[in-house]
Order: C-alpha cells, then sequence, then structure tokens
C-alpha cells in the first residue's frame, strides 16, 4: 500500500499535491472540522486526535533537532493543551515562559538562551538533542539504579557520587573541555596520595 502511495504521490504535478495537501488540511484542521453536524462526532474527535498528535510530534522532531525556532512557535499551542487537558500548572508555566519570551520583556540574545539551555546534545552530533529535563532524569536513573544495587553499609553517597558523577558522560565532556581550555590533561590511572 505504502509503495501504491509513493508511485501516486511521485506522479503528481507540484501544483496537484499542494492542492491535495490544502484540501486535507482544511477537512482536518480547520474550524470547519469541529463541526459536528456535517461529519459527525466521530469524526471530529479524529480530527482533534491529529491535531494533537501533529503537535506532539512537531515538538519531538523540533527537540530533537534542536530548533528553538520551532519550539518557540509551539510554546501558544502547548499553553492551551495544558488549560484545556486540566493541566494548569504546565499551562501556567508556558505562559510564564511565552511572557519571558517575549520582545517587550527580553533582548533576542537573551531569548536565545533561555530556549537553548532548555535542550542539550550529549554526542555534539546533528538530530542528538534531549530536554534538560529529560537528561537529567537519565542521570537520577543511574543514581537510583547504583544505590537500589550496591545499598549496604559501606556504600553511602559519597561512593554513589564518585562512582555515578565523575564517571558520567557528561562530566567526561565537560572535563574534556576544562583540560582544552587550560592546556593540559589529566592522567585517567589512580593515583596515590602523596606523603
Amino acid at each position: 500500500l505504502s509503495s501504491k502511495l509513493d508511485l501516486i504521490i511521485q506522479n503528481l504535478e507540484p501544483e496537484e499535491l499542494i492542492s491535495i495537501i490544502k484540501e486535507v488540511y482544511i477537512l482536518a484542521f480547520s474550524p470547519e472540522a469541529w463541526d459536528t453536524t456535517q461529519y459527525g462526532l466521530e469524526f471530529r474527535s479524529l480530527c482533534r486526535l491529529v491535531q494533537l498528535i501533529s503537535i506532539f510530534l512537531s515538538l519531538r522532531k523540533a527537540v530533537k533537532n534542536g530548533d528553538i525556532g520551532w519550539i518557540n512557535r509551539l510554546i501558544d499551542p502547548l499553553a492551551v493543551i495544558f488549560y484545556a487537558t486540566g493541566q494548569h500548572k504546565y499551562g501556567d508555566k508556558m505562559l510564564h515562559l511565552r511572557w519571558v519570551l517575549s520582545e517587550c520583556v527580553s533582548e533576542k540574545i537573551l531569548r536565545d538562551a533561555i530556549l537553548s539551555s532548555s535542550l542539550m546534545n550529549l554526542h555534539s552530533k546533528p538530530g542528538q538533542f534531549k530536554a534538560i529535563n529529560l537528561a537529567l532524569k537519565h542521570v537520577n536513573c543511574v543514581y537510583k539504579i547504583n544505590i537500589k544495587l550496591l545499598k549496604n553499609s559501606t556504600h553511602n553517597a559519597d561512593k554513589t557520587f564518585s562512582r555515578v558523577a565523575l564517571l558520567s558522560n557528561i562530566f567526561s565532556k565537560i572535563r574534556g573541555v576544562w583540560e582544552n581550555s587550560f592546556g593540559f590533561t589529566q592522567s585517567d590511572r589512580h593515583t596515590t596520595k602523596a606523603d
């Protein structure tokens, strides 16, 4: 089925394809799509679902590619979605973020810095960005697993910190940048205490 659709799309003229996309958009994403009298309640529910999925997929792709401009454009619909679903705390956060990112409150460089600081790219490769809170959840999960598996009378928070935090991928990257900046490298070998 997908190969047949690909073949049909390839044989269309660009104007025909754009016309079909516009028709689908009007059918599923316009205010008329919310009219239950014309197509029925199931169709309206399907249109709402498609609209939410399109916002979710757009946000996911924007985060993955580190596209802060697209993330900025999605703040308003996210605020509406959060309020509509009863998630008022997140809705308030989105409205506050919108206010902070407005031109009358922040300069462009600060707005870009705020949006950029919501993402991180541990591998420094295109298309490998993560939301900063997701990366932090992954780090916290490693701590939790370490504490759960190795908890005993001699394994305390200091040992967890030295075992997990200082050896994590994030700190390896920070260490590399630090060493590069100061022009020296620290040996990975275990050092003995000086007398």
